[in-house]
């Protein structure tokens, strides 16, 4: 089934720290992953997403409790993105 909403939360230069926060998140009770992705400058990032969801409204839902945890507050950015099959 594609669940095509992810709640993308930060982007780390470093692949390491991306994975360390990922894991910080589903200790939280958030499943998480890290997607590494190049832009056009050929500079490469890893971005750290929350779930996959069915609908925009379940990963806002998730997005809404996830602000209000501790772990978020240097994520205050975090928002809803569709994610590419």
């Amino acid at each position: 089934v594609h669940k095509p909403y992810v709640i993308q939360v930060a982007t780390y230069v470093s692949d390491s720290d991306a994975k360390d926060m990922a894991k910080k998140l589903e200790q939280m009770g958030f499943p998480s992953f890290v997607q590494t992705l190049t832009r056009q400058s050929g500079r490469v990032y890893h971005c750290i997403f929350i779930g996959r969801f069915e609908t925009y409204s379940q990963a806002d839902a998730k997005l809404q409790e996830f602000r209000k945890n501790q772990i978020a507050q240097p994520f205050q950015d975090a928002f809803v993105r569709s994610m590419a099959s």
